[in-house]
C-alpha cells in the first residue's frame, strides 16, 4: 500500500521536519491539493509553522526566503516547473523532500530526499502523495511527541461548535435559498 511504501521514508526525515522553522510545501495542479492538504495535517498534528503554495508562488515570491532553517516539501507532478522548485529549494540551502513518482528524474536534484509516490492517472498520484504526506505528518507528530488526533492549543469544543451549528449570525438565509451548489 502506498502508507507502507512511504512509512520508511517519511520516519527518515521526520526530525529535520520537527526541527524546521517552516515547512513549505509546494504543488501545482493536484499536487496543489496536496499540498494544502499536506500542510493543513502537519499544522494539526504537530503544530508545526507550514503553508502550501503552487510552484510559481514559491519561485516568484516564497522561495525568496527560503534559508537553511526552512523545509521544502515538494509534490513532483512530473512537471519541470515542480523539479525547478526542488532545485531552487536545494540551492537556498533548504532540506529538500521530493514526492515524486518517478525518483529517476535525472532533473530532480541529487540532494534532495526522495519519497516514492505511486505513478497513475493524476487522480490515482493525488491520492498517493496524499497517503506519503499523511504518513510525514504521522511520523513528525511521533518524533515531536505530540497526538495526531489532538491538536495543542487548540479550544475543540469551540472549534467543533463552529463547525456543527446552525448558520453563523450574520448569514443571510433568505438570500441563500434558491442558489445552486455548483461544485
Amino acid at each position: 500500500s502506498a502508507l507502507e511504501h512511504a512509512s520508511s521514508p517519511a520516519q527518515s526525515v521526520a526530525g529535520r521536519v520537527s526541527a524546521a522553522r517552516r515547512v513549505v510545501v509546494v504543488g501545482s495542479g493536484l499536487g496543489r491539493s496536496a499540498a494544502l492538504i499536506g500542510a493543513a495535517k502537519l499544522i494539526e498534528t504537530s503544530g508545526i509553522a507550514a503553508s502550501a503554495n503552487n510552484s510559481e508562488e514559491f519561485l516568484h515570491l516564497i522561495g525568496f526566503g527560503i534559508q537553511e532553517v526552512d523545509v521544502v516539501v515538494v509534490i513532483d507532478d512530473g512537471n519541470l516547473r515542480s523539479r525547478l522548485v526542488a532545485q531552487y529549494a536545494v540551492r537556498q540551502g533548504a532540506v529538500t523532500i521530493v514526492v515524486t513518482a518517478d525518483s529517476s528524474s535525472t532533473d530532480i536534484p541529487q540532494e534532495a530526499r526522495v519519497i516514492q509516490s505511486f505513478g497513475g492517472d493524476d487522480v490515482a498520484r493525488l491520492f498517493a502523495d496524499l497517503a506519503v504526506l499523511h504518513t510525514l505528518a504521522v511520523a513528525v507528530s511521533a518524533n515531536r511527541g505530540t497526538n495526531p488526533d489532538i491538536p495543542t492549543g487548540v479550544d475543540l469544543d469551540y472549534v467543533i461548535g463552529l463547525l456543527y451549528t446552525d448558520p453563523v449570525d450574520g448569514w443571510n438565509e433568505e438570500a441563500a435559498k434558491g442558489l445552486v451548489d455548483v461544485a
